[in-house]
């Protein structure tokens, strides 16, 4: 018996063992402990026996009436991830035997996961796999959720205090024209998710290399540099989509504000301009008036003295 392994596609074949006369000879067992040895293929999926596991894992028969008897020894296999993105899909290249559901009635060669539910402050999140991300105008958050929280009736309560800044980007004073930023913590204590944090990976951390084995999986060291990459790149995203989709266009809209109160202030000052001037002009025409009556009136006792000599 020999299982091979297929990265790309993750496709998984188990080679079971026979007799001289060509029957299945591999037990439940026997399969389980073949693929939990091999790294490559407990990445994908976990495998377990109901029953004792002693008896074989399939027949020319199949099983009767598509039930699984809990005592037959069925071979259990179980996706390692979740989400709807996930399946467990089995096909049979030699032979023939049937394949439930979880429900042990159900035959069918595959089935997919589904992701979490989850409501948060009474809205239905978007949710991928275990994750769950909603963004509301006073909430932008993205919360992780470990396995055993994978059931219907878990609640909690998160309590943030504390921690970001506002800012007023708007052109009037009114929460409506300002923006609240929080920047989590990117140390190694922070970094990572449910896996683990970053600094767990250092020796003596608890999941260094060093501690690779039978009770810490390779796996779960991936998955923690994947997570605080995930978290980093969250972060660079979630800032850079407020300074290309917030920040910039306020700039851009102040600046043609900027721009409009400008003229108006150029034509206002103009118009000032214009009437200034036509008052001054106004001015030297009634001083000129003024001076041109004072002389006519000076003119005339010199006229009458010259009548009189």
């Amino acid at each position: 018996m020999n299982v091979s392994s297929s990265g790309d596609d993750h496709d998984i074949t188990v080679t079971l063992a026979t007799d001289a006369d060509g029957n299945i000879t591999s037990t439940a067992a026997d399969v389980v402990a073949l693929l939990n040895a091999d790294s490559s293929v407990n990445v994908l999926v976990n495998a377990s026996a109901e029953g004792d596991g002693s008896e074989t894992v399939a027949d020319s028969g199949g099983l009767a009436n598509g039930v699984v008897d809990a005592g037959s020894g069925a071979l259990v296999l179980t996706s390692s991830g979740y989400g709807s993105d996930q399946f467990v899909e089995v096909n049979v290249l030699n032979g023939t035997f049937q394949t439930t559901l979880d429900d042990s009635t159900t035959v069918a060669s595959r089935d997919a996961g589904a992701d979490i539910g989850v409501q948060i402050n009474g809205l239905t999140a978007q949710t991928s796999g275990l994750t769950a991300t909603i963004k509301t105008s006073s909430l932008d958050a993205s919360i992780s959720f470990a396995e055993a929280a994978n059931t219907a009736s878990n609640t909690a309560s998160i309590t943030i205090s504390g921690g970001g800044a506002t800012f007023q980007i708007g052109q009037e004073v009114s929460p409506s024209g300002q923006l609240g930023i929080g920047i989590e913590a990117v140390n190694t204590a922070r970094l990572g998710g449910v896996s683990g944090k970053l600094h767990e990976l250092g020796s003596g951390g608890g999941k260094s290399l060093l501690d690779v084995g039978a009770g810490q999986s390779g796996a779960d060291l991936v998955a923690i540099v994947d997570e605080a990459l995930e978290r980093v790149s969250t972060l660079r995203g979630r800032l850079g989509a407020i300074q290309k989709n917030v920040i910039e266009t306020n700039i851009s809209a102040l600046g043609v504000a900027l721009e409009n109160i400008s003229e108006a202030r150029s034509q206002i000052v103009d118009t000032d301009f214009a009437e200034e001037t036509a008052a001054l002009t106004r001015g030297q025409i009634l001083s000129q008036a003024g001076i041109s009556v004072l002389a006519i009136a000076n003119q005339q006792p010199q006229q009458v003295l010259s009548l009189l000599g």
